[in-house]
């Protein structure tokens, strides 16, 4: 992978990681669940592995967020 293919994917992990948190901010979405349902595609192995890193990232993020979305408003 070049410079240019590295930084497109950091790019769009962050607008990943960004709508993630979004959503948790936004909505009553089971964020655990969501998380875990991550976290299992990650260990797909028909997936690149690159895919599956940030899979795995994702759901990490999900998991940070998951406390944040359950309070009541």
């Amino acid at each position: 992978m070049n410079a240019v293919q590295s930084e497109t994917l950091d790019i769009i992990q962050q607008v990943l990681r960004q709508s993630l948190l979004a959503l948790a901010a936004s909505s009553r979405a089971n964020m655990p669940l969501f998380a875990s349902a991550l976290e299992a595609a990650s260990h797909n192995e028909a997936l690149h592995p690159v895919a599956r890193a940030m899979l795995a990232e994702l759901s990490e993020s999900a998991g940070i967020v998951a406390p944040f979305s359950a309070t009541k408003q």
